[in-house]
């Protein structure tokens, strides 16, 4: 009587490597999950850090896939919204473009909270609405009909931001409570087939 002993290396390497490659797919899968949902928060998390946001503002966040071969997705903060939204993370000074920042006294506010794009423009072509420098306040200023002076828009030199936005502290927050649910997803999808 005999009993060989083979081995089975041969078959048990592929089976190591499809699990391989299958673990790193759902690896990318897991990735892709939670960078999609974190998309979600970060525009719900706009919407509660800041009064009344426009909806450029809201849906500032885009991401990055993750594959197979490069395990890593990416959730940010598009270019355009990036060049505000920072001041509001980092907090800091905002310098003007141009010579100063226009800051609503008695303007009109839009449903945002925010001047219109040309109502600066508008109020100056106004016969009863000029810039001057009053009292040491440089601004837009409006001749009442009594008599009086109403100061419309202030120029400052420059506007002084807080940290008030904390959108990486909630991201990775948010990242480390999505991910592993989402992994484990996965990973149960492979070992169930």
């Amino acid at each position: 009587m005999q009993f060989d002993v083979v081995s089975n290396a041969a078959a048990f390497t592929k089976g190591v490597k499809r699990v391989r490659n299958d673990v790193r797919f759902a690896q990318a899968k897991a990735l892709t999950a939670t960078a999609k949902e974190l998309v979600g928060v970060s525009n719900r998390h706009t919407v509660r850090a800041f009064d009344r946001p426009t909806r450029f503002t809201q849906n500032s966040a885009a991401m990055r896939w993750a594959t197979k071969q490069n395990l890593k997705a990416r959730v940010f903060i598009k270019d355009i919204q990036a060049g505000y939204l920072e001041l509001e993370e980092a907090g800091g000074t905002r310098k003007p473009k141009r010579q100063f920042l226009p800051v609503p006294s008695n303007a009109r506010l839009n449903k945002f909270g925010n001047m219109g794009r040309r109502q600066l423009a508008t109020m100056l072509a106004r016969p009863d609405h000029f810039i001057a420098e009053i009292n040491g306040t440089v601004g837009v200023w409006k001749r009442e009909r009594r008599g009086g002076l109403k100061l419309m828009v202030t120029f400052t030199p420059t506007a002084k931001y807080d940290k008030r936005f904390h959108w990486r502290r909630t991201m990775e927050k948010n990242a480390r409570r999505l991910f592993p649910n989402f992994y484990a997803r996965e990973l149960d999808r492979i070992f169930r087939r």
